[in-house]
């Protein structure tokens, strides 16, 4: 397998894509073997980087790898759907706090639900406290911080 990475395929009016794709086809030419060399933006902006193996990641989840549009704009759909069960809920009184660092504050008295799954599974770290997450088909906004194995929410 020959293989190299677009580091700048994203930016279509970057030249550095169309130099580094001329640059892997003169340092494999008469090489044998499979190549891979576009990743989402490359698939979808370069066909010339297509090869034989595509590694597309973004667009796995229905994602753009471009600054400007959607994923929709590109006929995008997630492959696959997060699901998991709540396995507590809890009261939290009014100023008490929930997950890591203690960055979520409850400005009322509420109902939190833990749910069994976290970054270990794949959900993103970095969502923050309010990014909505769907609960029975509604939206409800994520508590605290993502931990390895457990999300919250109000």
């Amino acid at each position: 397998m020959l293989a190299t990475h677009l580091a700048s395929a994203e930016d279509t009016a970057d030249p550095k894509t169309a130099g580094q794709l001329a640059a892997f086809q003169s340092a494999t030419s008469g090489v044998p073997g499979p190549r891979s060399i576009a990743n989402s933006a490359g698939v979808l902006a370069w066909p010339a980087a297509r090869g034989d193996w595509v590694r597309p990641g973004l667009m796995l989840y229905g994602l753009s790898p471009f600054p400007q549009g959607t994923g929709a704009d590109f006929g995008l759909r997630a492959v696959m759907s997060f699901e998991t069960r709540v396995i507590a809920v809890r009261n939290v009184r009014s100023g008490e706090t929930v997950g890591y660092g203690g960055t979520w504050r409850a400005a009322r008295d509420s109902r939190v639900a833990v749910a069994a799954a976290g970054y270990g599974d794949g959900y993103p770290r970095s969502a923050r406290a309010g990014t909505p997450v769907l609960v029975g088909g509604r939206r409800a906004p994520l508590a605290g911080r993502v931990s390895m194995d457990m999300l919250t929410w109000t």
